[in-house]
């Protein structure tokens, strides 16, 4: 065995050692203080709370090899890998500030070497490692630090000699590529916990890492977010509304509202990462851009002032008479500077109207679909009325809007659905027994339930009534008909009620008819139960009206059911009603939830006005840049002119520093344009990574 191979294997050796190490749980040694101490880059973007350096740690940090105490560095993947001997030979500049301490040289690693890609060992090159790796350029692109973080983590269990042991390649059969299902951007990092400074450089300024991810998340939802400004805040925004679902008014997020299954939350914690990776992506690219605007326009400042110094010190006589007597530069120094700051306005403009062009299709989509709600909901309208109503839909077809919603409101009895629903609902204290739910739905179980308890009501009702007559008709028929009421009933009729196991003895003639039973005892009542429909049918007896208990029957089931159904045709009634205005509402203003709202359709009008404006705004900008470039050549050429009369056109110094003086003007613009470009990047990675923070926050129901 090679020693390459040997070095690979001690490695993986050493990392499964610390991965069984390391598998107690964070908080079993994890010190708040000494984390934050050592990740300033941590507490820049989750603060100094136990609980929030905790969490990023467990999140982010152990996978990016962090220490979570001081006795936890030496087991850091990294650490692993790092040959402290070697890295302060290599390092002098280093072991000048830091020392030969090895925690020492490994910490200034950790903060600054990882992303100025300085040398970990002999064998292991980052650059290399990059180059050989296509996949992984793919996933971290140019964010060095995260090739080493990898290597460490991954690489060396998936035998990944190519770039970090380039005379080696130990896969089978010689393959020279790694297999799909390797790691390649598979690690979850950090996103916002580093970020801020892009220049590369040990001065304590340290860049975000990145790790790709293929969230797969449910409808609405942003997934492999492309790591660009506009993908990055668009993401941000539509990841932020669906948050606004579970944060309180302080926008933090309410453990009280929870999501309603786990798969819901991973969707949304993995949009959230794809996101703050993207962000990560771009604010590590837009420091970068900064830091280098930033050298150059310190180049460019040097430049002039050599040059100026230059023409000060000139040895020829005119260039020192035209410095000291002509203010033509100055005029040209300030018609540049009067270009740049047209093109920014330009630049600036030229947002704006991107912002009202999106605010414009926005809202003629939103104005699109508001009006196709409110044909939907007044065709549902009408429907509902002929549906209610009975009348047949040729009456309703060519009805004003308003005049569907009067007959709507007729039929719903003036009251809204919240009143008709607790009219339905009423005596109905158990939420899943309920005809109208919470949601304001029609539950068809209930309704039957509710329905079948007015029919069995109805018909006890009924047998009661046709009971008494029943008893009467036996009294009656054995009574004479002149019998006082107090009279005592015959025998034939006492022994009529005894078949029914009722004792009479003592019955009056009106113990039954007075229609209520009342003086029945407990016992006979119950013995009623003898007296079922069938036997009262098969007697043949009539209430007053001169109906059989069958035909009472149902028709007091039909009455039972009617109350319910009429009072769900009124619950539908208004329902629709309400649905319609609130559809007429979002389109063309009204009030939705004692709230005013303007409507879709002025919403488009002013976002046409918006953009028309921004159209007018750009053109007038373009103008000025154009008129600003005349300017300058204008300038210029009076200066040009300057030169000529005093005799020192075409002088190499003048010509230096007039080249000097334009490129620091660039210089100046571009700076201002990368430092604007990093705040927004910058800002972008912060909301990112507290979108995260939320969406991992969440409780599942």
């Amino acid at each position: 065995m090679t020693r390459n191979k040997k070095l690979v294997r001690l490695m993986a050796v050493a990392l499964d050692a610390t991965t069984v190490a390391t598998a107690v749980p964070a908080y079993a040694a994890f010190d708040a203080e000494y984390y934050a101490q050592q990740n300033p880059d941590v507490v820049a973007k989750v603060g100094t709370s136990k609980k929030a350096l905790e969490n990023h740690y467990n999140l982010f940090g152990k996978n990016e090899g962090r220490a979570s105490s001081a006795a936890d560095v030496t087991s850091s993947p990294i650490r692993q890998l790092f040959d402290a001997a070697f890295y302060a030979k290599q390092n002098p500049d280093v072991v000048a500030v830091f020392g030969n301490s090895a925690d020492a040289l490994f910490n200034h690693f950790m903060a600054f070497g990882i992303k100025e890609g300085r040398q970990i060992n002999q064998y292991f090159d980052v650059n290399a490692y990059k180059a050989a790796y296509p996949d992984l350029v793919a996933a971290y692109g140019d964010n060095i630090e995260m090739y080493y973080r990898h290597f460490a983590t991954f690489g060396i269990k998936e035998h990944r000699t190519l770039g970090g042991f380039p005379a080696e390649n130990i896969l089978p059969s010689g393959a020279k590529v790694v297999a799909k299902a390797s790691s390649g951007g598979g690690a979850a990092s950090s996103g916002g916990s580093s970020g801020g400074g892009g220049a590369a450089s040990s001065g304590g300024s340290s860049s975000s890492s990145s790790s790709s991810s293929s969230a797969s998340s449910s409808t609405g939802l942003p997934t492999n977010v492309a790591s660009t400004p506009k993908a990055v805040a668009a993401a941000n925004k539509t990841i932020s509304d669906e948050l606004d679902k579970y944060r309180d008014s302080n926008g933090d997020i309410d453990k009280n509202k929870k999501i309603d299954s786990k798969a819901e939350k991973d969707a949304l914690v993995a949009s959230a990462q794809s996101a703050l990776v993207a962000a990560q992506n771009v604010n590590t690219k837009a420091q970068a851009d900064l830091a280098t605007a930033t050298t150059e326009e310190a180049k460019a400042a040097k430049a002039l002032s050599d040059a100026e110094n230059a023409v000060a010190n000139s040895k020829i006589d005119g260039v020192k008479k035209f410095v000291s007597s002509q203010t033509q530069v100055a005029a040209v120094a300030s018609a540049q500077s009067d270009y740049y700051n047209a093109l920014k306005d330009l630049e600036d403009k030229k947002a704006d109207q991107e912002k009202k062009a999106t605010a414009l299709t926005n809202a003629q989509a939103a104005a699109n679909k508001a009006q196709a709600e409110y044909d939907t909901a007044l065709q549902n309208a009408k429907d509902t009325y002929v549906a209610v109503s009975g009348n047949p839909a040729s009456y309703i077809a060519n009805r004003k809007p308003d005049d569907v919603i009067s007959e709507l409101s007729t039929l719903a009895g003036g009251d809204d659905s919240d009143t008709i629903a607790g009219t339905i609902n009423t005596g109905i204290t158990d939420e899943d027994k309920k005809i109208i739910n919470a949601k304001g739905e029609i539950v068809d179980k209930n309704y039957n339930d509710a329905v079948k308890d007015a029919t069995d009501a109805a018909k006890a009702s009924v047998l009661v009534t046709y009971q008494l007559a029943f008893l009467n008709d036996i009294i009656e028929d054995t009574s004479s008909y002149g019998d006082a009421d107090d009279a005592a009933i015959t025998d034939t009729a006492k022994a009529e009620l005894a078949k029914y196991g009722i004792d009479a003895t003592g019955f009056t003639k009106n113990k039954i008819t007075d229609n209520t039973l009342k003086n029945l005892t407990g016992a006979d009542t119950d013995k009623l139960a003898k007296l079922d429909s069938t036997t009262i049918a098969t007697k043949g007896t009539k209430d007053n009206s001169g109906k059989t208990i069958s035909e009472a029957e149902t028709a007091a089931v039909a009455t039972a059911k009617k109350g319910i159904d009429d009072n769900i045709d009124k619950y539908k009634a208004a329902v629709s009603k309400e649905a319609f205005e609130e559809a007429d509402a979002t389109l063309n203003g009204g009030k939705i939830g004692g709230e005013t709202v303007t409507g879709a359709k002025a919403d488009l009008t002013t976002a046409e006005g918006n953009k028309k404006t921004a159209d007018t705004a750009v053109e007038t900008a373009e103008k000025a840049v154009t008129n600003a470039d005349k300017a300058v050549k204008t300038a210029e050429e009076a200066r040009d002119k300057a030169y000529s009369d005093d005799g020192v056109a075409g002088n190499a110094e003048l010509a230096t520093r007039d080249a000097a003086q334009a490129n620091e003007a660039k210089e100046t613009y571009e700076k201002a344009q990368a430092q604007a470009a990093a705040q927004t990047a910058q800002q972008d990675e912060d909301d990112a990574y507290k979108n995260y923070d939320d969406a991992t926050s969440i409780v599942v129901k």
